[in-house]
């Protein structure tokens, strides 16, 4: 997506104000002198930036003078809707009356621009006759802000959905980088070893049966070490109990192939009462959330005993938890991490955020490290309301 081949605002609004003045009756002839002064914000937000617009052309003219947002919004809270100045207003605000060229006008109409509690630009139009913004030009040049409006909206859109194709892109080479890791970590080097004891024991079996025998348990064992490694990332890539809506076998079946890999214990506290009330759009997230927080726990926090707990807080939250006693990390370093393309604790604060939860990491070096989630629940409403289901706030 090639945002510079899309027209800009300013764009817009001269090609709307040339089509108002030259494709439309009402605006011919003294309506070329119309000029309009375009006020934006800079990149910083900080300041605004002046531009004049002179017909019949409107070729934007950037000009040097920039405002200051505490002179603008002394004038702009007082004048928040469109509205027809008097040439003694121009003269006594401080915010207009310095605008290039202003003493030669003497009709001038203002119109900014609120996209909910953001502005985003405001407009002087003004003109040398007097009288001149009857109701139906303002009606027509209200049109032509609105324009300007609508392309700034429409960009804010494209660059939202650019960031968003942008981390899906991101989120691909990090899936890629993730699966490429656990199989080279797990099976890869399981089934290397493997075929290097193979070959080891064929050269033994004609010298020393019994013990070609005892190593072929062991070949055994490891190959099936193996087998579940690969099910496991198989299983997480797509867990067939959690696609038929089965929340609570998804979760035991994720903890059980954990299990089957990890040497030390873990335990899960699940409250059924939890699982009644959990909206259906919560469940994905919660199960990748324990995913990547077990994963992370079993392979790289050196831990005795993982636990996991999903329950219900006194005020009717839900709360996912995956404690380790393992050991521990600074949060800072985890930060710098991600910075350098680590998304795993980025995943985790979306997925976070996909519930309308909060995410909290507590972590120490040497003293294991506590993830929690905590997340609103579908619960019924109180007797009298219709049954209808709420959700805490």
């Amino acid at each position: 997506m090639d945002e510079t081949r899309i027209p800009n605002e300013r764009q817009i609004l001269q090609s709307a104000l040339q089509r108002l003045i030259h494709g439309l009756p009402l605006l011919k002839g003294t309506e070329t002198r119309l000029v309009c002064y375009l006020m934006e914000p800079d990149d910083n937000g900080e300041d605004w930036l002046l531009t004049r617009m002179q017909g019949p052309a409107f070729t934007p003219e950037p000009l040097t003078l920039h405002i200051p947002d505490e002179l603008f919004r002394s004038f702009y809270e007082n004048h928040p809707t469109p509205r027809v100045l008097h040439r003694e207003e121009i003269r006594e605000t401080p915010l207009l009356k310095n605008f290039p060229g202003i003493e030669t006008y003497r009709s001038f109409f203002w119109y900014p621009l609120r996209e909910e509690q953001e502005w985003v630009a405001h407009f002087l139009f003004a003109h040398p006759g007097r009288h001149y913004f009857n109701s139906q030009r303002q009606a027509l040049l209200g049109l032509a802000a609105d324009m300007y409006l609508l392309t700034w909206k429409h960009r804010l859109c494209l660059r939202s959905l650019f960031h968003r194709i942008q981390r899906l892109y991101r989120l691909e080479e990090e899936v890629r980088y993730r699966l490429a890791r656990d199989l080279h970590d797990g099976p890869a080097q399981t089934l290397s070893g493997l075929v290097m004891e193979a070959q080891y024991l064929r050269r033994l079996a004609q010298d020393d049966p019994e013990t070609v025998l005892e190593s072929l348990n062991e070949l055994e064992d490891k190959a099936r070490k193996a087998v579940n490694e690969i099910r496991q990332v198989l299983y997480i890539l797509r867990p067939l109990a959690l696609e038929q809506g089965a929340f609570r076998e998804a979760l035991e079946q994720l903890v059980a192939r954990i299990r089957s890999t990890f040497p030390g214990e873990v335990r899960t506290e699940i409250q059924e009462q939890v699982l009644e009330h959990l909206p259906d759009e919560a469940q994905r997230h919660l199960f990748y959330l324990a995913a990547e927080a077990l994963n992370n726990a079993a392979k790289h926090a050196n831990a005795q005993t993982i636990t996991l707990r999903l329950c219900m807080e006194d005020d009717g939250h839900g709360a996912l938890e995956i404690e380790d006693d393992g050991l521990g990390f600074d949060p800072e370093q985890a930060q710098e991490l991600r910075k350098l393309g680590h998304y795993g604790l980025l995943n985790m604060e979306e997925r976070a955020r996909f519930l309308k939860g909060e995410l909290e990491i507590q972590s120490r070096p040497g003293q294991g490290t506590r993830i929690r989630v905590r997340f609103p629940l579908t619960l019924p409403a109180p007797s009298g309301e219709g049954g209808t289901e709420t959700q805490p706030n």
